[in-house]
């Protein structure tokens, strides 16, 4: 099942990224031509850092809050119309330019919060139950065996506590995480109704989330190098700043989009494929054609 499901995301990640520059190219070209404003409006402060109209680093003037706030919204918002432009392509060939667009990337940024809070609710539960367990443990546990070297062995619960709880976490994000690319294309589907549909399939979906987050990692690694590598030519200070400005969240932002919708469409299309008939999951494939394209 992991390997199945793998070998179809990963294929459909690595053989698509045309398709998402492809639908994604006037989004991401606004995007280029908004960065490159920014940064040459904050070339002259002083207090410019690399990218800190994206981390929020104090700006100083009120003008230039608003060039922050500016950035965030167009980068956030770009991301959702994006990654809901490519999910309506891959699972419904709709077309990139319509009203359902916004609609669906409306309703997939309301589902993404929506699984944020169930997120952070998941990671506090797992948080609490892992602590309790491994305190219940500690207090059975003999001296003889910790040890003197308490630090050490506190250190090893916290990071056993952080790895429980965020394996809790991507293992009740992947099953509800359904409702993602059905938004999209327009599929009333139901955080119950994912639940449901994803039974049984919550270790393949977690494994195969977390291959793809090392990938993202990977991907933006190699962002990280190539802009270092740029930063270090012998080029004018404002040709640095515009190319690292542009070049960091435009990369980041494609990189993500990429590997998690890639992610998701793999894993919407597996359930329908194999489990649609045996759950009376969702629509059938005419049904899914005329909610995409309105």
């Amino acid at each position: 099942m992991i390997s199945s499901l793998l070998d179809r995301t990963l294929a459909l990640t690595f053989l698509n990224l045309g398709t998402l520059l492809r639908v994604g190219w006037p989004f991401l070209a606004a995007l280029v031509a908004l960065d490159l404003y920014i940064g040459v409006k904050l070339f002259d402060t002083r207090d410019f850092m690399t990218l800190s109209y994206l981390s929020g680093a104090p700006a100083p003037s009120i003008d230039e809050d608003g060039l922050v706030l500016l950035a965030i919204f167009a980068n956030v918002s770009s991301g959702f119309i994006i990654a809901t432009a490519y999910l309506r392509t891959l699972l419904a060939g709709a077309p990139v330019f319509s009203l359902n667009l916004l609609i669906g990337s409306l309703a997939v940024f309301m589902k993404f919060v929506t699984l944020g809070f169930i997120g952070l609710i998941a990671a506090g539960i797992g948080t609490a139950v892992t602590f309790i367990l491994f305190s219940i443990l500690l207090n059975l546990m003999p001296d003889a065996m910790i040890g003197n070297d308490m630090d050490a062995f506190g250190y090893s619960l916290g990071l056993t506590i952080f790895v429980g709880s965020a394996f809790l976490t991507l293992l009740l994000a992947q099953r509800f995480a359904l409702v993602l690319p059905a938004a999209a294309i327009g599929d009333p589907l139901t955080y119950r109704e994912s639940w449901h549909a994803t039974r049984g399939l919550g270790a393949s979906f977690s494994m195969t989330g977390l291959l793809m987050c090392l990938i993202a990692v990977v991907f933006l690694a190699i962002l990280g190098g190539l802009i270092y590598g740029i930063v270090s030519f012998e080029i004018s200070q404002l040709s640095k700043q515009l190319l690292v400005v542009t070049l960091a969240p435009l990369g980041t932002l494609v990189i993500i989009v990429w590997i998690f919708a890639s992610l998701h469409a793999a894993q919407y299309h597996f359930v329908r494929e194999n489990y649609a008939a045996r759950l009376e999951f969702g629509h059938d494939e005419r049904e899914l054609d005329e909610l995409a394209n309105g």
